[in-house]
């Protein structure tokens, strides 16, 4: 457990889309995340995974996938299934990119933990059982993919970040940025008040926010499997402008954080 939090708990969750959500009367143990884009092709099989791997195990769960904005049928495949479904929520978005929908799927959470996954499947979920008895024992599991099954750029990506957390934070982390977490909602709660909202990398933010501050982490191998469907939300043209966006944000948020630590303190 965090022994002493960077920040204290934070004001109410923002659940302005209650026209999706689950009756308030069932408590929920655990919100899968999900931000979707253009993911047509494989989205039923997303949400068909998390049935048979999340909800067999945990019953009072529940499926939150926000739609960043699909040009393709995702959002319509979305509102057959929720219809299918009543633990599956979908909040529908103008295009802002992954990490915003990200933020917004995690503010819309209630469980007491949250799992994060993308929705390409690309990270199995035949280990979540294991992983979620696991994660109780702690305030958060985080992932760590091996080996990689990304284009040769992205992995060259993923060696230079955890050089970069190292020389701004102090701390070496693994993969900082891998969408696959069980987390409590408390942490997050605490962290979305130093972790900006349109933010682009806000998982690794968060990852950061938890290293640092002094909660309970463990990290787990899982397995990383090749895209099969949809398309990725940063292109190969646009990666370079979104790499130098999240170095800034990555040096910006040391500010935050030191600030926040002596406001804390104080």
């Amino acid at each position: 457990m965090a022994s002493d939090p960077i920040l204290p708990a934070s004001a109410a969750i923002d659940n302005s889309d209650q026209r999706h959500a689950v009756p308030a009367a069932r408590k929920v143990a655990l919100s899968v995340v999900m931000p979707a884009y253009n993911e047509e092709d494989g989205i039923r099989a997303a949400v068909d995974e998390v049935r048979r791997s999340v909800f067999a195990c945990v019953p009072e769960a529940e499926l939150i996938v926000v739609n960043d904005g699909s040009l393709d049928a995702t959002g319509q495949v979305l509102d057959q299934l929720k219809s299918l479904e009543p633990r599956l929520r979908v909040v529908h978005q103008t295009n802002a990119g992954h990490g915003p929908a990200v933020y917004r799927g995690m503010n819309a959470a209630r469980g007491d933990y949250v799992l994060l996954i993308d929705s390409d499947r690309q990270i199995p979920l035949a280990e979540f059982e294991r992983h979620w008895n696991e994660a109780q024992r702690h305030d958060a599991l985080i992932g760590v993919r091996y080996p990689r099954a990304d284009r040769a750029v992205r992995r060259l990506i993923s060696r230079a970040v955890p050089v970069a957390v190292f020389v701004l934070f102090g701390i070496w982390i693994r993969d900082a940025n891998i969408p696959y977490r069980i987390v409590r909602r408390q942490a997050w709660l605490d962290a979305r008040q130093v972790i900006p909202a349109n933010a682009v990398t806000p998982v690794l933010l968060f990852t950061v926010f938890l290293r640092w501050g002094n909660y309970d982490v463990c990290e787990r191998i899982v397995p990383h499997l090749p895209r099969a469907t949809g398309e990725e939300s940063v292109h190969h043209g646009r990666l370079a402008r979104f790499c130098w966006r999240a170095f800034s944000e990555l040096v910006a948020f040391r500010w935050r954080l030191l600030f926040a630590m002596r406001q804390h303190r104080s």
